[in-house]
C-alpha cells in the first residue's frame, strides 16, 4: 500500500479516533445534563435537562426550581460512583458531548426515565420510550409544570407547558420568558395579580403599552438585544520562543524575542507550533530581565509565562491579541463608519 495513501487515511481517521476517546473518573455534577470530570466539561448526549435557573411549578402549582432538583437528584444517585463517558463530539460552548455510564448503567436513560430530563431527538430517538414512561408516571418534572425546552418546541412546532400541574392564568408567557431570558410585552391588557406575582418572583420584566408605536420601538430594542454579540479580535504582536526556563512555583517561562508589534501582560495569547495553534490562553507574566513589564515591543527580549500551559518549546510562535465583545448594532455602526472612510 503506497505511503501517501496510508498518510491520507491517518489524516481522515485520526481526528475521529481522538474524538471517540473515553473519559473516566468521579464526576462533579453541574446541571442535570452537564458534569465535570477533572478539568473536562461534559454535556450528556441524547437528553435535555432544565438549567438550574429555569422556572417550573410543583404539583401544587407553586414555584419550583426543577433544574436544581434535577441536578441534585443526579448528584445524589451518582455520588462517589465511577463514570465512563464515550465522547462523540464537541459543542459550540467547548464541552465534550458524550454518552455516559455510571457503574455500567446508562445514566441518560436513568435521567429521562425518572423524569429529570427529556429525550433530545435532534440527534437521536434513543430515550423516547423512557420519556413517555416518565410522563405517564408523573415522575420528576412531570409531576408539576414546566415550559417545553427548545428542542421539544422545534419537534412539535408549538410552545406548550408540559406536566400535570395547572399553572395560574397568564403564566404561559412568564414561564417561557423565564426559561429563555426574555421580556413580556403586553399591548392593551393588564396581567392579573397572580401572573404579576409570578413575574416578580422570577424577575421577568413585563412592559405594558397602549400605543402601538411604543410596542414597535420596544420590539426593535428587544430584537437588537437578542442578537448574538460580535466578537472582535485585534492582533497585537508576535514573539518567537528562543529559550525556555523552569521557574519554581511559576512553571515554564518562555524566553522570547518580539518580532512584530507588542506583547501585553494579561492579553490573550496563542501558541503556534509548525503553523498549528496548539493552545490559547492568557499571559500570566511578562518580564524584562527581572522586572515586571506591562508590555514589550518589537526588537526586545522578554520572559513570558502562559497561564495553565508548560509545554512551550523553542521555535514556538506566541501570537498576542485582544478580544472585544460588541453588540450587533455597535458592530454594524463600525462597519458603516469604516466603509464611509474608504
Amino acid at each position: 500500500m503506497p505511503l501517501k495513501f496510508l498518510l491520507a487515511l491517518l489524516v481522515v481517521f485520526l481526528p475521529a479516533i481522538a474524538e471517540a476517546a473515553d473519559i473516566s473518573g468521579v464526576a462533579k455534577v453541574r446541571e442535570g445534563d452537564t458534569i465535570h470530570i477533572g478539568t473536562t466539561r461534559i454535556r450528556l448526549g441524547g437528553i435535555d435537562a432544565p438549567s438550574v435557573d429555569q422556572l417550573c411549578l410543583n404539583n401544587s402549582g407553586e414555584r419550583w426550581t426543577c433544574g436544581v432538583a434535577a441536578r441534585d437528584e443526579l448528584a445524589k444517585y451518582t455520588d462517589g460512583k465511577s463514570w465512563t463517558c464515550h465522547v462523540q463530539r464537541s459543542d459550540r460552548r467547548g464541552r465534550q458531548v458524550a454518552r455516559c455510564e455510571v457503574d455500567g448503567e446508562d445514566i441518560q436513560k436513568w435521567m429521562v426515565k425518572n423524569g429529570w430530563a427529556l429525550s433530545y431527538v435532534r440527534f437521536s430517538h434513543d430515550y423516547d420510550a423512557d420519556e413517555k414512561a416518565a410522563r405517564e408516571a408523573k415522575a420528576g418534572m412531570w409531576q408539576g409544570a414546566f415550559i417545553a425546552p427548545w428542542d421539544w418546541r422545534i419537534r412539535n412546532k408549538k410552545t406548550v407547558i408540559l406536566g400535570f400541574a395547572k399553572p395560574p392564568e397568564n403564566a404561559h408567557a412568564i414561564l417561557l420568558a423565564s426559561a429563555s431570558g426574555a421580556i413580556v410585552i403586553a399591548f392593551g391588557i393588564r396581567p392579573d395579580r397572580k401572573a404579576m406575582e409570578l413575574a416578580q418572583q422570577e424577575h421577568v420584566d413585563i412592559r405594558s403599552h397602549t400605543i402601538i408605536y411604543e410596542v414597535s420601538d420596544e420590539l426593535k430594542k428587544a430584537m437588537e438585544g437578542l442578537l448574538e454579540p460580535v466578537i472582535q479580535e485585534t492582533h497585537l504582536g508576535r514573539a518567537e520562543v528562543r529559550n525556555t526556563f523552569r521557574v519554581k512555583g511559576s512553571g515554564t517561562v518562555a524566553g522570547c524575542y518580539v518580532v512584530e508589534g507588542v506583547l501585553k501582560r494579561d492579553a490573550q495569547i496563542r501558541v503556534v507550533r509548525d503553523g498549528v495553534v496548539i493552545y490559547t490562553s492568557k499571559l500570566s507574566s511578562l518580564k524584562r530581565f527581572k522586572d515586571d513589564a506591562s508590555e514589550v515591543r518589537t526588537g526586545f527580549e522578554c520572559g513570558a509565562g502562559i497561564a495553565n500551559f508548560n509545554d512551550v518549546k523553542v521555535g514556538d510562535i506566541l501570537e498576542c491579541f485582544s478580544v472585544q465583545k460588541l453588540s450587533a448594532a455597535e458592530a454594524a455602526g463600525q462597519s458603516v463608519g469604516t466603509a464611509g472612510r474608504k
